[in-house]
């Protein structure tokens, strides 16, 4: 079994987990637990390592693909948007979102995906997001009130029509001293985990570098 715990042969593996299982669970005798137990953390850690150098090559390479999208030349309005929104729910294996960019006359939906219907008068609740933003919240502090106690007004404003819950997304991105809004996303709630801040902060900074949106200084 040492030798299968390389994961390299993933069958031979788990056939003699399985057999160790059986032998050292069994026994009375503490020490062949504590192998038992020693064996398979020492098979679990070079694959959750494993696991993570691939997701963060995968972030990366998502990055890059985002970051590549402000040197295109799109001939339709919003394009280039649409095309940055369908990267981001690709990766995230999100079924649906809407994506709005900061204009001069404040936040403009320019791309959706998905079917699920939005909540009914998006465009306020995501007007009230962008003033508190600007009043100088983070974006962490102005997605509180739909956490605390008094919160079942404001998660109803968020519904859809079909029940769906969601939440809003800061696209942000900034150097060692500033912090600059371009956007936001607005996905279902039990979504909002998948959406890795590298990418956030890779189209914020793709529709700054295109003149795709206006940004605003949030910290």
């Amino acid at each position: 079994m040492r030798i299968a715990t390389t994961r390299a042969f993933s069958s031979s593996f788990e056939e003699h987990a399985k057999k160790c299982a059986d032998v050292y669970r069994g026994s009375d005798k503490p020490l062949l637990t504590a192998r038992y137990a020693a064996l398979m953390a020492a098979a679990e850690a070079p694959r959750a390592t494993v696991q993570a150098d691939v997701g963060e090559a995968a972030t990366s390479a998502t990055v890059q693909i985002i970051a590549e999208l402000s040197l295109e030349t799109f001939a339709e309005p919003n394009a280039r948007a649409r095309a940055a929104l369908h990267t981001l729910l690709t990766f995230t294996n999100t079924e649906c979102g809407f994506m709005y960019t900061l204009q001069t006359d404040g936040f403009r939906m320019a791309a959706r995906e998905g079917a699920l219907p939005p909540p009914e008068d998006m465009d306020t609740l995501v007007s009230v997001y962008l003033e508190a933003e600007i009043d100088g919240w983070h974006a962490d502090t102005v997605s509180s009130p739909l956490e605390t106690e008094v919160s079942g007004e404001a998660r109803e404003a968020w519904q859809g029509p079909d029940g769906t819950q969601f939440a809003p997304l800061s696209l942000t991105h900034g150097d060692e001293r500033d912090l600059w809004m371009t956007g936001l996303i607005v996905v279902r709630r039990s979504d909002l985990s998948r959406f890795p801040q590298q990418l956030l902060c890779a189209i914020s900074r793709t529709l700054h570098e295109s003149g795709d949106a206006k940004t605003i200084q949030v910290g």
